[in-house]
């Protein structure tokens, strides 16, 4: 497992992907942002290695960082590029909602 959490604390940008249909068939981001926030946790025994916003953040900003992209893509700013998604976080598995990122990344991969 890749030491993200020290990584991600010495400054070192940290982008998150799925890389094709080829090695991953599901190609679900929330269930990368899920699995890469679980792996850091285990990777450096530390609760709070890596969080449902810094997960999150690598999924987006981190990845358009990696790429050179970020003044185009990766946020959502005016003259930005951006893909959205809508998520209903009313479904019986998603409540109660206390941090709507951390339910999306925790909580939602198989309902959003």
């Amino acid at each position: 497992m890749a030491p993200i959490t020290a990584l991600s604390d010495e400054g070192v940008n940290i982008g998150l992907g799925t890389d094709g249909a080829a090695s991953n068939n599901r190609l679900d981001l929330f269930q990368e942002m899920r699995l890469a926030a679980l792996l850091a946790k285990a990777q450096s025994g530390r609760a709070d290695a890596i969080g449902a916003h810094q997960a999150l953040r690598m999924a987006t900003l981190g990845g358009a960082q990696a790429l050179g992209l970020d003044a185009v893509i990766g946020s959502i700013s005016i003259g930005k590029a951006a893909d959205l998604c809508a998520v209903d976080i009313n479904a019986i598995g998603l409540t109660p909602c206390y941090d709507p990122v951390s339910l999306c990344i925790f909580s939602g991969a198989r309902v959003c």
